[in-house]
C-alpha cells in the first residue's frame, strides 16, 4: 500500500474539518514540542502532555492529553499507541504473518496484522478494554455524515475503501472514583487496487474524555474547544510532504519486492506439495517415476533393481543385478539397459 496516499488523505480531511481558533482569557495556545507540527487551545493551569510521535518517515501520530488540576477531568486527542493495521490474507499467512503478529515492509514501518474493525467495533473490542478495562452503560451512535464525507474524498482520488465514524458514551471506575466517558472514533480502510483481500487500515480520529459526574458540563465545553482549535502547521506539512515524496518511492519498491517474494514462496510451496503428493501416490501404487533419456517420465515397478525397455515402449523390471544402470537408445529407437 502507498503510505503517501494515506498521509495525503489525512492532510486533506484534516484541512477540511479544521476550524480557526481565537485566543481567550484562561486559555493558552499549546504547540507540539516535538516538531511544532500542530497546535491547539488548552486551559491555562492544566497539565498538558504529548506531541507528535514519529515512528517512521511516513508514520507520524499526534497525541495530546490534558488533566485538570483537581484530577476530575482527563481529555485525550489522538493516541500514538494505535498503529497502522494490515488485513490478514492467505499470502501473508503463508509467510507466517497471521492475525496478531507484526509485519514490516521495511524502513521502520511496523503494522499490526488485524482484520478491519469499524470505528465502534474497534473501540469496544480492542481500544477501550485495553485502555480502561471494564466499561458499562455503553451507548453507541453511528455518525454517517463524516464517514460519507471522507469516502467522497477518497473516491474523488480514485481510492477504494471505507470509513466508519461513531461516538460512544460509557461509564467506568478509576482509583479516584466513578467516571463517565465519551469517545469519538473513526477508522479508515484503503483497499489495494485489484486485490480486495489486501489493504491497510488505521484509526484516523480518536478523541474523548473521562470526567467525574459533577464535572461533565465543564469537560464537554473544554473538550469541544480544544478539538475544534486543533490545527496542523502548514510549513511542517510542506516539509513532511517532501519527505514522504522521497520515502514513498523507496517504500513502493519494498512493497513490490515483498510481492515478488510472496509469489516465489507460493510457487515453491506448490512445488513441494506436488512432489509430496507424487511420492505418496507412488508409495501406495508400488511404483516410481523414471525419466528416460528423451526427458519423458514413465511409471515403473518400484521393487525391481533394474529395468529394461522393450521395442514397443514397455518397461519391465529385472530383479537380477545387471551390473550397469545406464540406459542407451537402440537402433529401433527404444531404450535398453546395458547388459
Amino acid at each position: 500500500m502507498c503510505f503517501f496516499i494515506r498521509l495525503l488523505l489525512t492532510m486533506i480531511i484534516a484541512a477540511a474539518v479544521a476550524q480557526p481558533a481565537t485566543a481567550q482569557e484562561g486559555w493558552i495556545r499549546w504547540v507540539d514540542p516535538a516538531e511544532r507540527a500542530f497546535s491547539l487551545d488548552a486551559p491555562a493551569g492544566w497539565r498538558v502532555e504529548g506531541g507528535l510521535r514519529r515512528h517512521a518517515a511516513v508514520d507520524v501520530r499526534p497525541e495530546v492529553t490534558m488533566t485538570s488540576p483537581d484530577g476530575l477531568i482527563f481529555i485525550r486527542i489522538g493516541d500514538a499507541a494505535n498503529p497502522t493495521m494490515v488485513q490478514p490474507n492467505q499470502q501473508m499467512a503463508a509467510m507466517g504473518f497471521v492475525e496478531g503478529r507484526w509485519y514490516s515492509p521495511g524502513y521502520g514501518v511496523n503494522m499490526l496484522v488485524m482484520r478491519y474493525l469499524p470505528g465502534a467495533r474497534f473501540a469496544l473490542d480492542y481500544y477501550l478494554p485495553k485502555s480502561l478495562g471494564p466499561i458499562s452503560q455503553v451507548i453507541v451512535r453511528e455518525l454517517n455524515q463524516p464517514s460519507n464525507q471522507a469516502m467522497s474524498i477518497m473516491a474523488s482520488a480514485g481510492i477504494q475503501g471505507r470509513v466508519d465514524t461513531a461516538d460512544l458514551t460509557f461509564q467506568t471506575t478509576e482509583a479516584q472514583g466513578p467516571r463517565q466517558g465519551y469517545l469519538l472514533i473513526q477508522t479508515r480502510l484503503i483497499i489495494a487496487p485489484g486485490a480486495p483481500d489486501m489493504g491497510n487500515w488505521e484509526v484516523t480520529k480518536l478523541s474523548g474524555y473521562l470526567a467525574a459526574p459533577q464535572a461533565l458540563p465543564q469537560a464537554w465545553r473544554i473538550y469541544t474547544r480544544a478539538l475544534g482549535s486543533f490545527q496542523w502547521d502548514p510549513y511542517w506539512w510542506e516539509g513532511q510532504m517532501r519527505q514522504v515524496g522521497a520515502t514513498s518511492y523507496v517504500v513502493s519498491r519494498t512493497e513490490n519486492e515483498m510481492a515478488r517474494i510472496i509469489q516465489e514462496m507460493t510457487y515453491h510451496r506448490q512445488q513441494v506439495a506436488d512432489e509430496a503428493h507424487q511420492k505418496w501416490t507412488e508409495y501406495i501404487r508400488g511404483t516410481r517415476t523414471f525419466t528416460g533419456p528423451d526427458g519423458n517420465p514413465r511409471e515403473i515397478d518400484a521393487n525391481a533393481d533394474q529395468y529394461v525397455m522393450a521395442p514397443d515402449g514397455r518397461i519391465f523390471g529385472r530383479d537380477q543385478n545387471l551390473g550397469n544402470e545406464g540406459f542407451y537408445v537402440g537402433q529401433d529407437g527404444a531404450y535398453y539397459t546395458k547388459e
